[in-house]
């Protein structure tokens, strides 16, 4: 049974590792997504799968406590893929695959990218959803994430400009992490990276996701966050519907008090009509009452014009 090794700058050295990848062996990476609280990344490697990318992953494990400081994830596109690389890998040449992989680039597939036909040796690829395009490309799969996709899917998105995705390969590759900080400080980095081999009692993912305490953890932050962030986004708005809501309180008020002023007019109407007491306006449009004979009939038109107009008997009249 083999130990895990521990490939931080502070831990170990590469020589504790061997040159030779085994046929089967696991990479775990620790990020710095949540202040390195998250999930780590557990990925599968099986060598037979395609053995000159494997071999290749394995010289950049291995080379971890030399370049760890620079590994980054460079570029991300939410939910589609997610693209970082070991350390400054500026001086391996790419190469043509022997053969093409029988493996699809479906959601958590690792893979290197292709560059004009041939294999990059420094572009590595993490598909968040299946990506049929990445077959046609030419990327080479080799691995396959086995926990840890959620902390993937919570990285910093840098923010690049108009930079392509192999323009920003290319400048990382060429001048390093510090010119991906300069361009977005808030890039997410690789902390650690562990390897563990097949046949070790360690060889299994961490439980990770909804059930777990991480997962959960950082599951509730994200949407605390959210919450956040729209509340403090929404101050303004909040105060427009305070005000908005205010407006239409004073117009139902005012409206409700009309609407019990013509059911009163109403009503006494139709008491005045009852009694047999006419309404009639003087000259100085002040209202009077005044006894009539029941058997004079009140005049519907005139009696219509009347309630429509705002009533003031005069009792003393």
């Amino acid at each position: 049974i083999a130990p895990a090794f521990s490939t931080s700058p502070q831990a170990v050295r590469s020589s504790l590792l061997p040159s030779d990848p085994p046929g089967s062996f696991q990479v775990i990476l620790s990020t710095s997504v949540d202040g390195g609280r998250a999930c780590p990344v557990v990925i599968n490697i099986t060598r037979s799968m395609a053995p000159q990318c494997a071999e290749l992953f394995w010289s950049m494990v291995r080379e971890a406590p030399t370049t760890l400081r620079q590994s980054a994830f460079y570029y991300m596109r939410p939910g589609v893929f997610v693209e970082f690389s070991l350390g400054g890998s500026a001086s391996r040449a790419n190469f043509h695959p022997a053969h093409m992989a029988s493996e699809r680039n479906d959601r958590g597939v690792v893979s290197f990218a292709a560059e004009r036909g041939d294999v990059s040796s420094s572009r590595l690829v993490i598909s968040l959803k299946a990506n049929p395009h990445f077959d046609e490309l030419g990327y080479i799969p080799f691995g396959k994430v086995v926990s840890g996709l959620e902390t993937l899917e919570e990285l910093h998105q840098p923010h690049v400009g108009d930079f392509s995705v192999s323009d920003v390969a290319y400048l990382y590759n060429q001048k390093g992490i510090s010119w991906l900080r300069a361009v977005d400080p808030e890039v997410s980095t690789i902390l650690n990276v562990s390897v563990v081999f097949q046949g070790s009692s360690n060889f299994h993912p961490p439980v990770c996701g909804s059930s777990s305490e991480n997962g959960f953890l950082l599951t509730l932050r994200k949407t605390l966050g959210e919450v956040q962030a729209w509340a403090g986004g929404s101050v303004a708005l909040v105060a427009m519907l305070s005000v908005l809501g205010s407006g239409v309180l004073v117009y139902v008020c005012c409206f409700l008090r009309r609407y019990q002023k013509i059911k009163r007019m109403i009503r006494y109407s139709r008491e005045l009509e009852e009694s047999g007491v006419e309404m009639v306006y003087e000259d100085d449009n002040t209202n009077h009452e005044r006894e009539r004979t029941s058997s004079v009939p009140v005049n519907p038109a005139e009696y219509e014009r009347r309630l429509n107009e705002p009533l003031k008997p005069d009792v003393n009249g």
